[in-house]
Order: structure tokens, then sequence, then C-alpha cells
């Protein structure tokens, strides 16, 4: 029996059974890489496509959240409460208003802006004391603060320097809560004044440093400050 031999047979057995084409001729070479491109393009057309759709759906998004948001804060009971704005001049209308005393930071604050729990863990660090005099020897109560009838009153470095901490930890607590500050506490002025107060305390040493002078004992003198609450009361 006389055999074939097909050249087309042979290339579909080989691409049968081996799995892979033999070496086209430049023709259809060039067939196939011009197939090739058109594939690929039109590929990349549709991921572009993807991605403006995908584009457009994460701005729809943000645009939602950021409405419903504002709608919910707007609806929000406590948010249509306004914060009270000052808690007044003296301590009876303070008292009126509300407003509680800060023995820490010497100031009557709005609720709205009052840390309970923060002053309360700092009340319990030290003993803390106030004094009439800046020699620091006529002790002032705590009650005797609240009456209002004094106006200043000197406590020592060491009650400074826990006060500015105590004040950097109630900002930086209100904003992880996203709750309002009181413009003493918020002022930049205060903010760096403390910083410069507790960089000053860690370069001062101990008794054999060069730092080590009266200043550990110096009397520093704070006025009972009435507070405003809210973020847009902030003075530049």
């Amino acid at each position: 029996m006389d055999l074939e031999f097909n050249p087309e047979t042979i290339r579909s057995n080989m691409n049968r059974y081996l799995g892979y084409k033999l070496l086209l001729g430049a023709d259809q070479a060039n067939d196939v890489e011009r197939s090739f491109r058109q594939e690929k393009m039109g590929r990349r057309s549709e991921k572009l496509k993807i991605f403006s759709m995908l584009g457009g759906i994460v701005v729809a998004l943000a645009v939602v959240s950021l409405g419903l948001r504002f709608i919910i804060a707007e609806s929000s009971p406590e948010q249509q409460a306004p914060f009270l704005k000052h808690c007044g001049t003296t301590a009876a209308e303070a008292r009126s208003n509300n407003c509680t005393f800060d023995t820490i930071s010497l100031a009557w604050t709005p609720p709205a802006c009052y840390d309970v729990e923060l002053s309360k863990e700092f009340f319990s660090v030290r003993k803390w004391e106030w004094f009439a005099d800046v020699n620091l020897t006529k002790s002032v109560s705590k009650s005797e603060l609240e009456t209002g009838r004094l106006k200043t009153v000197y406590t020592s470095r060491e009650s400074e320097e826990t006060q500015c901490v105590y004040t950097l930890r109630k900002v930086h607590r209100a904003a992880l809560k996203g709750a309002p500050i009181d413009g003493f506490s918020g002022h930049q002025e205060y903010s760096e004044y403390c910083q410069a107060l507790l960089v000053e305390a860690i370069g001062r040493g101990g008794k054999d440093s060069v730092y080590a002078d009266d200043k550990v004992h110096q009397a520093f003198e704070s006025e009972v400050k009435f507070v405003h609450c809210g973020v847009e009361n902030f003075e530049p």
C-alpha cells in the first residue's frame, strides 16, 4: 500500500500529540501577530473600561458616604444641641450654665469639653496643692478654689509640668474621640509653652547637674479661667 505524505496531515498530527504548534511561515506569522495585537488592544480597552467603572463606583460611594455622615450628623440629637460657648465670668454664672470646675486646669469648663475620666486619673497620680502666696506657704483647698472667690493661685513647678501633660493628653483623647476641646487646652501658645517647659525639665537633671537650681522650687502663677468649648472658638 502506497503511503501518502501530506504535510498538513503531519502538522495536524504533531499538534495533536506533541501539544505545540510547528513554526509558521512568514505570512502566517504576520497574521498571528496582527491578531495578537488586536486582541491585546481589545483587552487593554476592556481593562480601561473596568478601571473607569471602578473609579466611578469608588467616587460614588465616597460621595454617598459623606452625604450619609452629613445627614446623620445633622439629624443626631447630640449635634443639634450647640456647644455652650462660654461658662460666663463668675463662678455663679458657671454653675448656672452647668459648667464643671476642672481643678487641674483651674478652669470652669462646659460639660462637652470636660474629660471626667482623665481628670480622675490625673487627680489620683499625685497630691495636688494650691497656694495663695508666691512663697507657697499658704495652702488653698479644693473647695475654696471652687467657691470662686480666688482669682489667682500659685502652684509648684511639678504641678505646672503635670498640668501640661494632662492638657496634652486631653487634646489627644479629644482628637481620637472626635470630641470638642476647650479654648485654653487647644490654644497653640499654651501647647508651645508646655513644650518648652517639659523640654527644660528633661534637661534639668539631678541635684549635681549644671541645670539644678532654684527653678525646681519656683512658684507658677495661675489664673482661674472661664473657658469656651468648641473648635470654632479657638483663637489664632
